[in-house]
């Protein structure tokens, strides 16, 4: 009754109270204690048929994929009691999505549940009495799909037996192992996403594998397989000989051996003479291979008449080449007699044994480290690093391989071996990086990680803040500090040298202060620029100097930075900052080039204008005493700054040392009377917004 109601849905929380542990079935059956299908049965939880639940309370849920966040359709889930307690069982209630990932469940007991997919706790809910509840969940891992394939040889037929395995990439490992059906398919259910491997007949002459095969857990994938043929034994003609007419002895034969796979004479084969233009009925001569005492061993031989013949080897075992074109009459330049002399030998298709080697260097690796070697269509291969940090694997077949490191991952992949040939390779693990901790104490702790290689690393600060990390192959790392905040930060080693590592500073690391002074080419403060602050790829912030030259930026974080002057560009690069410590950098401007002759002003001041030799070539002077519409001026000035390379500020005494002035807007009168007096060529440009875009745009 149990064993037919269980996979009918129902339950029973009393089995103990059943006649299963009654002394009648130790009478009758011979029996001792408790049956062991029912101790397996009591093991496994109850599943509640539909029409048994007498519950009140409703749920719904709707379940979809984590990665593209489509419906889970026709799914199995279970909803499962999280009731515990001596006197309790757990209520398991199976349900399946539709089409749009959903499912319904009605006349629901009131208990806490917990919705299950591949045992994967989806989500849990609190259901009462006559409640109507809903899940929105997400599945993050499928671990349903399948792989699934023909396997073949080179003529398409099928290769039934054949063992399959699949080994899954990172972490290794040795996933499934199933043989190929008589239909010659192959097939792996319930995977998880990932990436494989599928290998089919390992170690043999069929050895074949597929690489990189990508399962997202979800959906099914089918890989079809060609393998090569099998290895057969069969006669091959090695030797067909037409002898000289001395060599006949005067006969019209054709006489030859019958070899094994090492040479030696094989007697009691059975060998055939046909030749052309036969009846369908003949029945053709055959002859047993040595069996003329007076001849060697697996010797056999014909006499022939003019025609044109074949021979080949009659064995249920082994398949024969066919010697053919045997011509016995009408030869040019040859008359008879005829004599052929023939050599069968078998041979095999199997490979040639294994000669390949790889011969590898890690330098900087650790002492004793396994290095894998996989592929090939082999068991998988481990050695150790020696003193040399070398390795060297021997005695391998042709086929594809990959060389694995551990505590590394893959170091070489796409090894493709002939099965003589020996390959090298190295890959040196000589990279350092070393960085610092602000403010410094001995404990701090910094985590290195890689996402090329399956590489983590930690290193604990000194007394004076300073981590290292040594043995690091050529790659992108990057390190986290421990128990902070702080952003993680990137950092490229070589796997040769020592590199640079970030400065983690716990107090935000943006204390640095870089300051200084900017002068002419003649040491003569440069007043009034507009200067910028570039961090690798941008501008982060701009200030201007002040009447001796100076300027200043605060709040620095570590890292590398260029300072531009509007009008005169980038004019000091790669200024290293820690984040703490302050930097003075004095920039001096280089020498303008010499001025052409300005072009005739609109609205010269007076007399003929001249230029000068002056420190600056050309000067955009701008009013600053409305500084959002001077923003907005400035803003239309970026074309024509770039296009001019002109020197832009506000201070009405530098204009005096330019050899030209543009002026955007209003003006102090002393200015331009200051301008008239020195001669300087002047091009004023004023109006609304858009009058003073278009006169800019026609500015040289």
């Amino acid at each position: 009754w149990l064993l037919a109601s269980r996979p009918l849905g129902d339950f029973n929380p009393t089995w103990e109270q059943m006649s299963w542990y009654t002394d009648a079935w130790n009478e009758r059956f011979g029996l001792v204690g408790r049956l062991p299908i029912v101790q397996a049965m009591k093991d496994l939880l109850p599943v509640v048929r539909p029409e048994l639940r007498r519950g009140t309370a409703s749920l719904t849920a709707k379940i979809v994929r984590g990665d593209n966040r489509q419906p889970l359709a026709n799914i199995p889930v279970v909803l499962e009691s999280t009731t515990t307690g001596s006197s309790a069982f757990r209520r398991r209630i199976p349900a399946t999505t539709d089409g749009a990932g959903r499912i319904s469940l009605e006349r629901v007991a009131a208990d806490s549940y917990r919705l299950l997919l591949f045992d994967t706790v989806l989500g849990e809910v609190r259901l009462a009495d006559n409640a109507r509840a809903h899940l929105d969940l997400t599945a993050q891992i499928g671990q349903r799909s399948t792989l699934a394939g023909k396997v073949t040889d080179p003529t398409g037929a099928i290769q039934p037996g054949l063992p399959v395995s699949l080994h899954q990439t990172n972490p290794a490992r040795l996933v499934a192992q199933t043989t190929v059906s008589a239909a010659g398919s192959y097939r792996f259910s319930d995977l998880t996403a990932g990436i494989y491997t599928l290998r089919v007949a390992p170690g043999t002459e069929q050895a074949s594998e597929r690489r990189a095969i990508d399962i997202d857990g979800w959906e099914d994938e089918t890989q079809d397989i060609a393998v090569p043929q099998a290895a057969k034994v069969y006669y091959q003609v090695t030797s067909k000989k037409l002898l000289l007419p001395q060599e006949t002895g005067n006969e019209n034969k054709i006489w030859g051996q019958v070899l094994d796979t090492d040479g030696t004479p094989i007697d009691g084969k059975t060998v055939r003479m046909r030749w052309t233009g036969a009846a369908a009925d003949t029945e053709f001569p055959t002859v047993k291979s040595g069996q003329s005492p007076f001849k060697p061993r697996g010797y056999f031989e014909f006499l022939h008449t003019p025609g044109v013949f074949m021979v080949d080897v009659i064995d249920p075992e082994h398949e024969s080449a066919v010697a053919d074109n045997l011509v016995t009459a009408d030869m040019p330049n040859r008359s008879r007699p005829i004599t052929y002399d023939i050599t069968f030998q078998l041979v095999s298709t199997a490979r040639p044994a294994a000669r390949s080697a790889i011969a590898g260097r890690v330098p900087g690796g650790p002492l004793n480290g396994a290095v894998t070697l996989s592929g090939g269509g082999g068991e998988p291969k481990v050695l150790r690093l020696d003193q040399q940090r070398t390795f060297r694997f021997d005695a391998l077949s042709a086929g594809v391989y990959q060389i694995s490191l551990e505590g590394v991952g893959v170091i070489a992949e796409d090894l493709t071996l002939n099965g003589v040939d020996a390959a090298s390779l190295e890959f040196p693990m000589l990279g350092q990086i070393s960085g610092r901790v602000l403010p410094a104490k001995i404990g701090e702790k910094v985590t290195l990680t890689c996402a090329e290689y399956s590489i983590r690393k930690q290193a604990v600060t000194g007394a004076d803040g300073v981590y290292r990390f040594a043995g690091l192959p050529a790659d992108s790392y990057t390190l986290t500090l421990e128990g902070s905040a702080l952003p993680s930060q990137k950092v490229t080693s070589d796997g040769r040298s020592a590199g640079d590592g970030p400065i983690f500073d716990r107090e935000q690391g943006e204390r640095s202060i870089l300051s200084g002074r900017i002068t002419t080419h003649e040491d003569q403060p440069a007043a009034k620029l507009i200067v910028f602050l570039r961090a690798p790829g941008s501008r982060i912030a701009e200030t201007q100097t002040d009447g001796e030259g100076r300027y200043r930026f605060a709040d620095l974080g570590a890292g590398s930075y260029s300072l531009e002057v509007m009008g005169a560009g980038i004019v000091a690069a790669a200024i290293r900052l820690d984040g703490v410590a302050d930097v003075e950098r004095t920039v001096r401007l280089p020498a303008p080039a010499t001025a052409a002759p300005p072009q005739p002003l609109p609205t010269p001041i007076s007399g003929t204008p001249v230029t000068p030799a002056r420190p600056l070539r050309h000067y955009l002077l701008l009013d600053n005493n409305d500084p959002a519409l001077t923003g907005q001026r400035l803003a239309l000035a970026q074309e024509y700054i770039q296009r001019t390379k002109v020197a832009v500020g506000f201070d009405g005494e530098t204009v005096t040392k330019a050899g030209r002035v543009t002026i955007i807007g209003p003006v102090a009168p002393q200015v331009i009377q200051a301008l008239a007096a020195a001669r300087i060529p002047v091009q004023r440009v004023s109006g609304d917004l858009n009058r003073i875009r278009q006169e800019l745009e026609a500015l040289s």
